[in-house]
């Protein structure tokens, strides 16, 4: 992947020996999306249907309702299940393969990608380089994540697909769509891969238009557009009906009027904020600051990220002949993602405004800007890639080595994976009210897992959320049933009695413990 005579290429093989080493050591934490995933695997263990999540009625704790889970693809909680029914090991150690697994992919498909492109092979070393060394990357070594992990190590491939399966429109069809659903499987929100790989022809066409000053639609466009178009109707046909009509999702409950906001501005400078780590440094910068003065220091963050933009458009207009695909790849993602994404923003959409969700845009954009600094004089590469190597490679290797050690403090569970935001007292008290008969509401779906005996009842907060997951309700009746409620600190720094009273009906309920994490109520 990465040419062997780079220094780089060692440096980055110590990196990626680094991040497996360390996690060796300190197991991976949990993510929230998987854990709900396992909880449902934890159902399909003790007899339920097929990524269905079961748990007592809330009219009726005698009896199990069920709800298919369609907001998150299975394939984060199947694969490293599977894994540990084949090899014995625990899911956080089949987690810790699959990671390293996805991630050798992901660098290799994007490598395929960029020398498919013609892209000169210093700028693909170090455009490889700094993917595994950013933030979104050695994340993954921290946190099993899930979906985010699968998609790194897919997605790029479907990109290859497309540009393998141009020449020949059945072959590619059948591509795109088997590939596509595979990466579903991965990842649900994967979809906007293929609608951004559908719009490249028209993109590459029209940006033609500038160069040529006419328009040219050949056979070539057509059965180029045509098959990438039924692929995405196949694709979202299928999707649909075996598995998102199921359930809901997170787009199934948008607010009637657009509402833009001032964030959506940062859809618009993500392909440079992600390699200048420039969101980050805002947020902690913040919590030292008063909102005034962050509030400047956000605006010149944007700024900075806007002007590096416009840099890179300004050069690549010198490239577009030699790389116009290239550009117009970019274009069509860099459109679709801030488009859509800003639409579904804009509605309150259940979708978290994180920089994981962005990530395939500053994939695609970093080798054209290098492309574009290899253009420039030494001094002006030189400063960029030493900026680079600060904001990006620097701050994604110190922070990883800060979280490992902040990680390594926590309790193990009993799957393997470190229990983040918990203590060993914690775990001692679930202990002590897991028993057959008791009802217990969990907010953390990673600690949910340690319940074994009790039947338990997931829930978030705001309780929003979980109802239009599936798995919560407005009101439950439980009479009879000893009930203890879990209620994490992160979600709510202070939960009173008669919030809880208000969802339960007919209980009244007692603190019975507090921890530097976690709430403990009891009712009888």
């Amino acid at each position: 992947m990465l040419s062997k005579t780079s220094p780089l290429y060692w440096f980055g093989l110590i990196c990626l020996l680094g991040f497996v080493g360390a996690s060796l050591l300190v197991p991976l934490v949990l993510n929230e999306d998987p854990a709900y995933g396992f909880n449902v695997w934890r159902s399909m263990q003790q007899g339920g249907r097929f990524n269905e999540l079961v748990y007592p009625n809330p009219l009726n704790p005698a009896a199990d309702k069920s709800v298919f889970i369609s907001w998150w693809s299975p394939g984060q909680y199947l694969l490293p299940a599977w894994w540990s029914l084949l090899t014995g090991w625990t899911h956080e150690r089949s987690g810790l393969c699959l990671t390293v697994l996805f991630t050798v992919l992901g660098l290799w498909g994007w490598q395929k990608v960029w020398k498919q492109a013609g892209f000169q092979p210093a700028v693909i070393t170090w455009s490889l380089f700094l993917m595994l060394t950013s933030r979104l990357t050695t994340i993954n070594f921290l946190n099993y994540t899930g979906g985010e992990t699968l998609i790194f190590g897919g997605a790029p491939w479907v990109i290859w697909l497309f540009r393998f399966g141009v020449p020949n429109p059945t072959r590619l069809f059948f591509t795109m769509l088997i590939g596509s659903l595979l990466c579903f499987v991965f990842k649900t929100s994967s979809s906007i891969t293929l609608l951004s790989l559908v719009m490249v022809p028209a993109t590459e066409r029209l940006m033609a238009v500038f160069y040529t000053k006419k328009l040219t639609l050949d056979r070539t466009f057509w059965l180029t557009s045509i098959a990438t178009g039924l692929a995405f109707v196949g694709y979202y046909a299928l999707t649909q009906v075996f598995y998102l009509s199921k359930g809901t999702n997170p787009t199934a409950e948008l607010n009637e009027a657009f509402e833009l906001s001032y964030s959506v501005m940062d859809l618009v400078t993500f392909p440079t904020q992600y390699w200048l780590s420039s969101h980050d440094f805002v947020s902690q910068l913040g919590r030292l600051y008063s909102p005034f003065d962050a509030s400047y220091i956000a605006l010149l963050g944007q700024l900075v990220a806007l002007g590096m933009l416009v840099f890179m458009v300004i050069g690549v207009v010198r490239l577009a002949k030699q790389h116009l695909h290239n550009l117009a790849l970019f274009v069509a993602f860099y459109g679709i993602y801030t488009l859509f994404l800003g639409y579904f923003y804009g509605r309150a959409a259940e979708i978290s405004f994180e920089t994981r969700h962005f990530k395939m845009v500053a994939f695609l954009f970093l080798p054209l800007f290098l492309e574009v600094i290899w253009m420039r004089k030494k001094w002006a590469k030189h400063l960029v890639l030493s900026l680079l190597l600060i904001c990006n490679t620097t701050y994604g290797l110190v922070t990883f080595a800060l979280k490992k050690i902040e990680i390594s403090q926590y309790p193990q569970a009993q799957n393997g994976f470190m229990l983040k935001y918990t203590a060993q007292q914690d775990v001692v008290r679930l202990q002590s009210i897991d028993k057959e008969g008791n009802l217990v509401l969990m907010t953390d779906p990673a600690l949910a897992l340690e319940i074994t005996k009790a039947r338990k009842y997931l829930f978030t907060y705001p309780p929003d959320f979980a109802r239009k997951v599936g798995f919560a309700e407005k009101k439950y009746i439980t009479q009879n049933r000893k009930l203890y409620i879990v209620y994490s600190k992160v979600m709510a720094a202070d939960v009173k009695a008669p919030v809880l009273e208000a969802i339960f009906m007919n209980r009244t309920f007692t603190k019975i413990g507090e921890t530097p994490y976690y709430h403990y109520y009891e009712s009888q």
